[in-house]
């Protein structure tokens, strides 16, 4: 077994120095080991980093982020919700009571409450945080050299398994927080042959037997305390998203994403016998199950509960298997679900909701929130923000961050929106293939636009208005006509040869809207005019990233952000700037005075100027934002994100 050591404690001792590790000292990569504090370091050494880049300005911030799991109280009188910015302990009963809450620096990928109603864990990146239950303090720091993908009490208390993304479990002594084993699945054993990262871990009902499932498809189950593994079973490269022991715990419960060709389902194994009881889905020519992201048994063990990515509620009766109720609890992807005793249970989902239902599926309590934001648009005239969510939500605010308006006429999620040059009116296009066009500032629908085969992925209006590009999952770019919404012109920028993959995720108009412009995944954008036919011209950058992201800007510079985070930029005459900066980010957005902003999850937020030689960075600030646009005075940015929050950014 590899090196393990003691955690990090919340508050170290003063004057303690540690020491610098050597050969000798260091652990293996995958090893629990003390964290350290290292300097950033830049994979580029010759770009600058943008820490010494003045600050901009936050004026507005909404949304406490979007629930990613829950844990219920030893006492079934409180809730505790970890979303992808807080820490929050809710009463169960009524969930808009809020008792305490804590800000997190980054979104956590596990929460468990350990039986003896003391302690919960929560996992942020590769910690596991062990705080106190009545207010949240942090107790103690568990580290790890690789990140955290879930986590589990056993049913004592005593013990916390901690799944890691290298494909190794440990096992922690909760009270005096040292590791006590690192299981590993059997080489000899593995049916599948391709170990992967653990996505799930789960304890039986006393302790005897824990369980990990992996992206691959392979769950893996060990008996306790010898850490012996005693049955493995394979979904066939399909990845598991969770894991639950019936409460008897002799049987497992395993969900599966499902793949391409067929639907998400829940599978059921005996863990002695290693039988596989049931295969649980839904499949026929009107309805298919969606990938499986939750499952749970009720307490009773009478019926299995499966959450889905369509915000379905599955449940089927145990041990007969008959499908007895499907409740579109969500309109986003179900993320945490927990059942309670006597029947009822909590959902949470990416659209920003948590709900409380009883045994029937009724809903009992609501608590709305800011879904997973996936495109920003903002108006000049009267500040208007229009958000497009995870959920198929479209969502008018003012720039103070007051609700209007929301719509749900799209299907699925909202890749992109754009609002016309005179503010009139609005694009939303996403994962139904189809385009809307909306009138502003109502947000009254007026037509709808198809042609696409699949997701809409970009959007963009000529200068003048008068032409709306789409780009999508098709490898193609359609020009139509505004406001009519009639179809001019497809363009093909990938050729669908059967293995190459064809999204097309960026699109944008030049030279006054001659000119078209799509990204490919060959690290090149390609050109082509708009009102004649020919081969487009094709420009390159040096690395051959996938191109994410596409901006014109106000010179003709034409931008672009590839999927390793950097910036590329040429000018008019199509030369490449000098070499691309390292911008950190996934979103892109041109200014009218010339400039370039991006942001990213990481990279922050930067406002960039385009020089001769390539780029400057001339203001940046911490943000954690995923898309972002500009209005069109250059006054203000909004930025979304996936997290759950919107927030308006005053531009120098």
């Amino acid at each position: 077994m590899p090196q393990l050591t003691s955690p990090r404690l919340a508050a170290e001792p003063p004057g303690v120095v540690a020491p610098s590790p050597t050969a000798e000292t260091m652990a293996p990569f995958d090893a629990v080991v003390p964290l350290a504090t290292v300097a950033p370091i830049s994979p580029d050494p010759d770009v600058p980093l943008s820490l010494s880049a003045p600050m901009l300005q936050r004026l507005h911030q909404w949304g406490s982020g979007v629930p990613l799991d829950l844990a219920l109280g030893s006492d079934g009188t409180t809730l505790f919700v970890a979303t992808a910015l807080h820490l929050q302990q809710h009463d169960a009963g009524l969930l808009g009571r809020i008792g305490w809450q804590h800000a997190l620096a980054v979104p956590p990928s596990g929460l468990a409450v350990a039986p003896s109603g003391a302690l919960l864990a929560l996992a942020l990146g590769s910690d596991v945080e062990l705080r106190r239950l009545h207010d949240g303090t942090v107790l103690a720091t568990l580290a790890h050299r690789a990140r955290v993908t879930d986590l589990v009490f056993a049913p004592g208390g005593d013990r916390l398994a901690v799944a890691l993304a290298t494909g190794s479990l440990v096992i922690w002594q909760v009270e005096q927080r040292v590791p006590l084993s690192e299981l590993r699945p059997s080489e000899g054993n593995d049916i599948s042959g391709l170990t992967a990262n653990f996505t799930s871990v789960a304890f039986n009902h006393d302790g005897t037997y824990v369980a990990a499932g992996d992206a691959n498809g392979t769950v893996t189950v060990w008996q306790l305390p010898v850490s012996t593994p005693v049955r493995q079973f394979s979904l066939g490269l399909r990845e598991v998203t969770d894991l639950a022991f019936t409460p008897d715990g002799t049987t497992l419960a395993v969900a599966s994403a499902g793949s391409r060709s067929e639907p998400g389902s829940v599978q059921i194994w005996d863990v002695v016998s290693g039988y596989a009881r049931a295969y649980l889905t839904i499949m026929s020519e009107t309805a298919q199950l969606a990938p499986v992201t939750r499952i749970a048994f009720a307490s009773d063990g009478r019926s299995v509960l499966a959450g889905t990515t369509s915000g379905e509620v599955v449940r089927w009766a145990w041990p007969s298997g008959q499908r007895e109720r499907v409740i579109q609890a969500h309109r986003g992807a179900l993320s945490a679900l927990v059942t309670v005793p006597g029947g009822g249970f909590f959902t949470a989902g990416r659209d920003g909701a948590l709900k409380r239902w009883n045994a029937d599926g009724l809903p009992l309590d609501t608590l709305e929130g800011v879904p997973a934001v996936t495109a920003v648009a903002m108006t000049t005239s009267n500040r208007q923000v229009i958000t497009g969510g995870e959920d198929g939500s479209l969502m008018l605010w003012t720039q103070e961050g007051q609700l209007r308006e929301t719509t749900w006429e799209h299907r699925g999620k909202i890749h992109a929106l754009a609002v016309s040059p005179d503010e009139r009116m609005l694009a939303s296009a996403g994962a139904d293939g189809s385009i809307l066009l909306w009138s502003l500032p109502e947000g009254t629908l007026l037509t709808r636009l198809a042609g696409h085969k699949g997701r809409v992925l970009g959007l963009a209006f000529a200068q003048d208005g008068t032409l709306l590009a789409s780009a999508g999952l098709d490898g193609t770019i359609r020009l139509w006509r505004i406001p009519e919404g009639e179809a001019v012109r497809r363009l093909t920028v990938i050729e669908d040869g059967g293995l190459n993959a064809t999204a097309v995720l960026g699109v944008a108009f030049a030279h006054q809207g001659e000119v078209v412009i799509g990204t490919a995944y060959d690290g090149s954008v390609r050109l082509f005019q708009t009102s004649a036919g020919g081969a487009p011209t094709v420009l390159r950058t040096a690395h051959g990233g996938w191109l994410i992201a596409l901006a014109n800007g106000a010179h003709d510079e034409l931008a672009a952000l590839d999927d390793t985070g950097r910036l590329w930029v040429w000018d008019k005459a199509g030369t490449l700037l000098g070499r691309g900066a390292l911008a950190d980010a996934t979103a892109l957005a041109a200014t009218a005075t010339g400039h370039l902003l991006t942001v990213g999850p990481t990279g922050g937020l930067s406002l960039w100027q385009v020089e001769a030689n390539g780029l400057t960075e001339l203001a940046s600030s911490p943000c954690n934002g995923d898309n972002l646009a500009v209005t069109a005075d250059d006054t203000l940015a909004v930025v979304g994100s996936r997290r759950g929050f919107v927030e308006i950014w005053a531009l120098p």
